[in-house]
Order: structure tokens, then C-alpha cells, then sequence
């Protein structure tokens, strides 16, 4: 991998809405006056860590925090800026549906560095709104941005579970059993899933509100704080799509439990039955010399009555004792 494949993109913001794009030459005469440096990695190419490494006032630690294979969202004071780890899916080819992915970031006043595994549909938003100057002005703006759009990001993905849902609750109560077990199994782990991020991610957002970062400004922290509360709508509403999907499972579990409770009586309604005559065949079966009726010409035609009657009286004696219902208990 080379270094030019380690840049996903760069731009210098102007402090107007708009940015243009630079490369690796000018990403290393940049200077803070010449405006907000946004430099965009790969950071699976080894060569994005040896450039963070490299730069002053980033450093080991800064690189280690940008390069981690597993990440989750928090937000801390780092070497004179501001580590800031936030997830949302990205509508990409790549990862799995749905799956959050994490965009990391270090950043202060006249400098923000950041990196993605996968490419992210969130700060390419970003970038095409600079490009149409019509993005942010300034470090702490871009940072509120990307927070917004990446927590937007997640809705689409929570309203498919609930549609999902709704689906598998309509048609419940006419499925079998084992037709949805799949279906809600795979929207309880996909909620699950999406909720471990959700609740880190509404803490690293209302811990940017408490940092003392003199350049995140009242404006910036008034959007963060829209940005936090639309973090905990989407937690409410997970929360909540769990909770449908556990109880459409808990009916159809109840309701096999009862079918089997069901299946059961009947055979052991069954069983107690035929075990009378069952022995009487038995009996009469055994090879054996002396059996009532051997050599009669009547014989068989008289055990068949003696059958008859016997299960007519256990029929008779069930009904009496309440062990045959016209509705089996479930």
C-alpha cells in the first residue's frame, strides 16, 4: 500500500462553507493560516499511522487511538485536542447491512485528522457540501457535522426493524412456530447489536458538551445537544423494538408450549384407553394351550364384543370423570 492510497481525501476549509482539495504536498506545507487543515485516512494502510506518528503534536499515543482494530464511541481530551470516536452505517458496499461502523477523529482548533475502515456515506455528505460551499466554517462546525450525520445515519436503519416487525406481529397469529423464530431472532440480535454502540455513543456526544475546548463554541454545543437527544431517541426506540420482538417470542412460545401440552393429553388420553385392550390382546394372544374360546367358531367375534364394550365403558367412565373434554386444555 502506498501513502497516496492511505488518503481518502483533504481539504483546507476557507471559513466560508466551501474547501478545496489538497494532496500529500500540501497537506505537509500546511500552516494554521492558511486555514482548517481536514485530512480524511485509511487507516488500514499502514501508512496512515506512520504519518500520524510523524506529526508534531499527534504522536504515538493520538495514532494508537485512530488505528485500534476494535473501537467504540467515547470522546476525551488528547494532546491538545479532542479524540472523538463516533459509529454509523454506511450505505457503501462493504460491511454487513446495518452494521455500525466507527469513524475516528482527533482534532482542535486549526486541525482535524480523522480515519475509516469502511468508507463512510457521512463524511462524504460532508465533503460534497464543502465542495458546494455550503459545509462548515470552521473545525469545531465539521465536528458537529459529522456528529449529525452519522447519528442520522441510523435511523433508516431502525425504521427497517420496525417495519420488519410490524410485518412479523401481522402475521403472527397465522403462522407456524418456526416460520418467524428466524425473523425476530435476527431483529432482537440486530437491535442488540445497534444498541451496544447507540448507548456509548449518546455518552461520547454529552461529554463533548462538558469539555473544556475554548474554540467549541456555544452555537456547536447547542447542535451537540440536538445531536445527543436524537442519540436517545434512537436508543428509545431500539429499546422498544426489543421489547416487541421478545414478546412476539414469547407468544410463540406460549403457543407451542400449549400445542405440546395439547399433543400430550391426547396421547395419554389415547394411551389410557387402548392399554385395557391391549392387554386383552395380549392376553388372548399367548401361545399357550387352554385360551377361552380357541376352538369355538365364536371366539373371535365374542373377544371383539368383550373389546367393544370394554372401550365403551372406559369411554363412558372417562367422560364422567371429566378426562375426556370437547376442548383439550392448552
Amino acid at each position: 500500500m502506498s501513502k497516496d492510497d492511505a488518503l481518502a481525501h483533504a481539504h483546507i476549509l476557507d471559513g466560508r462553507g466551501g474547501a478545496r482539495a489538497v494532496g500529500w504536498p500540501e497537506i505537509e506545507a500546511w500552516t494554521p493560516e492558511q486555514g482548517v487543515l481536514w485530512v480524511h485516512l485509511d487507516i488500514d494502510n499502514p501508512e496512515s499511522r506512520s504519518w500520524i506518528e510523524s506529526k508534531p503534536g499527534l504522536g504515538e499515543l493520538v495514532a494508537e487511538a485512530l488505528t485500534e482494530s476494535e473501537t467504540r464511541p467515547r470522546s476525551v481530551a488528547m494532546r491538545d485536542g479532542l479524540l472523538v470516536i463516533l459509529r454509523g452505517i454506511t450505505h457503501i458496499l462493504g460491511p454487513e447491512p446495518n452494521q455500525l461502523v466507527s469513524l475516528r477523529m482527533w482534532l482542535n482548533e486549526a486541525r482535524i485528522v480523522s480515519g475509516r475502515r469502511w468508507p463512510l456515506t457521512s463524511a462524504d455528505m460532508v465533503r460534497r457540501a464543502l465542495e458546494r460551499n455550503d459545509g462548515p466554517h470552521t473545525s469545531a462546525a465539521l465536528l458537529v457535522a459529522l456528529a449529525e450525520h452519522l447519528t442520522d445515519s441510523i435511523a433508516p436503519a431502525i425504521d427497517e426493524l420496525e417495519d420488519t416487525l410490524d410485518l412479523v406481529e401481522a402475521y403472527l397469529p397465522e403462522a407456524k412456530d418456526t416460520e418467524l423464530a428466524n425473523d425476530l431472532a435476527s431483529i432482537r440480535r440486530q437491535a442488540i447489536q445497534m444498541r451496544r454502540h447507540m448507548g456509548p455513543q449518546r455518552d461520547a456526544i454529552a461529554h463533548l458538551l462538558i469539555e473544556r475546548a475554548p474554540w467549541l463554541g456555544e452555537a456547536e454545543r447547542t447542535q451537540l445537544r440536538e445531536v445527543r437527544e436524537q442519540a436517545s431517541r434512537h436508543l428509545e426506540d431500539l429499546d422498544a423494538t426489543r421489547e416487541r420482538a421478545q414478546i412476539a417470542q414469547d407468544q410463540l412460545t406460549s403457543r407451542s408450549r400449549q400445542q405440546l401440552q395439547r399433543t400430550m393429553y391426547i396421547l395419554a388420553v389415547v394411551t389410557a384407553m387402548f392399554m385395557p385392550l391391549t392387554f386383552i390382546t395380549g392376553l388372548l394372544g399367548m401361545n399357550v394351550g387352554g385360551i377361552p374360546g380357541g376352538h369355538s367358531p365364536y371366539g373371535f367375534a365374542g373377544v371383539l364384543v368383550v373389546m367393544v364394550a370394554v372401550f365403551a365403558g372406559l369411554y363412558w367412565a372417562f367422560r364422567r370423570l371429566n378426562l375426556i373434554r370437547d376442548n383439550p386444555p392448552t
